[in-house]
C-alpha cells in the first residue's frame, strides 16, 4: 500500500488557553497539558474520542501511523501529519481511521506560510476572541493526523488549503463512528465564520524550540 505525499497545509498550530478543560461538557477527565504556542509535527496534542460510545479527551503523538503500518514495522519517516478530507475515505493508509477512529484536536489557532520566494512568510490565524475551537482528524494507533479542506475566501489569500473546523453543534456527529461517511465528509467544508482572522508573525516561528507568547505577535496589519 503507498504512503500520499504530505499535504504541506498547518504545519504548526498553537493551543493558548490555559484551562485544562476547555469543553467540560465533553469530557469529565483531561490531561494536564500546559499552554503552547508552537505546537510541531511528531509532539503530543490533545484529542478527543469515543471509547465505548463515550467521548474522552486523551494525548495522542501528530503524525498517523495506521496500526497495520506500525506492526509492519514502519520507520517514523513515513508518518502522516495531514490527510485530505476529500479523498481519506478511499486511500488505504486514511480509509480505515476515516471509517472507524475519527478524533477531534484542540486548539486555538494555526499557522500557514504564504507560498512564495524563501523566506515564505508565516501567518497566524485564529478566532477573534481567542477561544479553543477542535479541528477534525483522524486517529489510530496513539497516533493523529489533522484533516484538510478546501480554504475559506480569507485562508485562500495565504494557503490553498486549511483544516477542517468542526463546530460544537457537530462534535458528537463527527466522532460516531455509526455517521455516515457522506455526511461526515459535509462537515468537512471551509469555516466560514466571519470570527475568524489572520496576521503576519515573526520567522521565528519556524523553530520549533521558539514556544512563547512572541510566535503569534502580530508583525504588520490583520488580512
Amino acid at each position: 500500500m503507498g504512503v500520499p505525499r504530505p499535504d504541506p497545509v498547518c504545519g504548526r498550530f498553537t493551543r493558548r488557553n490555559p484551562d485544562p478543560a476547555p469543553f467540560p461538557e465533553f469530557s469529565k477527565h483531561w490531561p494536564q497539558v500546559p499552554p503552547r504556542h508552537n505546537i510541531a509535527p511528531s509532539e503530543e496534542v490533545l484529542v478527543l474520542r469515543l471509547v465505548d460510545g463515550e467521548p474522552r479527551a486523551e494525548l495522542a503523538r501528530w503524525g498517523l501511523v495506521p496500526k497495520w503500518l506500525k506492526d509492519a514495522g514502519s520507520s517514523s519517516s513515513r508518518v502522516q501529519i495531514n490527510a485530505r478530507s476529500e479523498t481519506a475515505a478511499e486511500k488505504p493508509f486514511f480509509r480505515g481511521a476515516w471509517k472507524h477512529n475519527r478524533c477531534l484536536i484542540v486548539a486555538d489557532g494555526w499557522y500557514e506560510w504564504m507560498p512564495g520566494p524563501a523566506p515564505k512568510r508565516p501567518y497566524f490565524f485564529h478566532l477573534d476572541h481567542d477561544a479553543p475551537f477542535t479541528i477534525g482528524g483522524l486517529w489510530t494507533a496513539e497516533t493523529c493526523a489533522i484533516l484538510t479542506t478546501a480554504p475559506s475566501a480569507l485562508a485562500a489569500r495565504v494557503h490553498n488549503r486549511m483544516p477542517v473546523l468542526v463546530s460544537a453543534a457537530e462534535r458528537m456527529r463527527f466522532l460516531d463512528p455509526g455517521t455516515p461517511s457522506e455526511s461526515v465528509a459535509a462537515l468537512c467544508g471551509a469555516y466560514g465564520g466571519s470570527d475568524l482572522v489572520v496576521h503576519p508573525v515573526d520567522p521565528r516561528v519556524n523553530a520549533p524550540r521558539n514556544d512563547d507568547p512572541a510566535c503569534v505577535a502580530p508583525t504588520g496589519p490583520a488580512l
